[in-house]
């Protein structure tokens, strides 16, 4: 009878997460994961198809985490200067921690499919927080997704900084 080892795709992200804070996602390999849990490759593989499948599950962990608390700091901020910050914040934490994926994500007009589902998705869930704030609500329907597509900007690239985006739309909504 196989040996049965509780929580074993939560100790699977776990250890796959501290890999990669402290080695980066090129160290991340199948083989150091499944030896820091004590595990063989093969199962390892029963909960993960690849190497990107497993940084991917423990970036979306860590992600719906920052997610949840964009969320609630929107929800309690009194301005949209400071929800609009929160969120800024939130992306950059992420960012920062997994500097090395974050940095091919490519801002500049990527053509893959792909990235433009994953960009579309992350535009949505940020837009999800900034329509919780109070400015927000009785706004033009679109706002939202502009707003998060322009933190998103400031957080990826050197073309605009963030206060100075903070400034013209502090200007706009006057």
């Amino acid at each position: 009878m196989p040996k049965r080892i509780e929580n074993l795709e939560e100790n699977i992200l776990q250890q796959s997460r501290q890999l990669m804070l402290e080695s980066g996602y090129e160290a991340l390999t199948m083989r150091k994961v499944a030896a820091r849990c004590g595990i063989a490759v093969g199962t390892l593989y029963n909960y993960f198809s690849s190497k990107e499948a497993l940084a991917g599950g423990v970036m979306l962990e860590d992600w719906c985490a920052v997610l949840a608390e964009m969320k609630r700091d929107c929800i309690a901020a009194p301005d949209l200067a400071q929800g609009l910050t929160a969120v800024y914040q939130g992306v950059m934490r992420f960012s920062r921690q997994y500097s090395d994926i974050w940095a091919g994500y490519g801002f500049a007009g990527n053509r893959n499919l792909d990235f433009a589902r994953r960009h579309r998705l992350l535009v949505r869930q940020l837009a999800g927080c900034i329509a919780l704030l109070p400015d927000e609500r009785d706004t033009l329907p679109q706002t939202d997704l502009f707003l998060a597509e322009n933190v998103l900007i400031c957080a990826g690239s050197s073309e605009m900084d963030f206060d100075s985006f903070l400034n013209i739309v502090r200007r706009l909504r006057r």
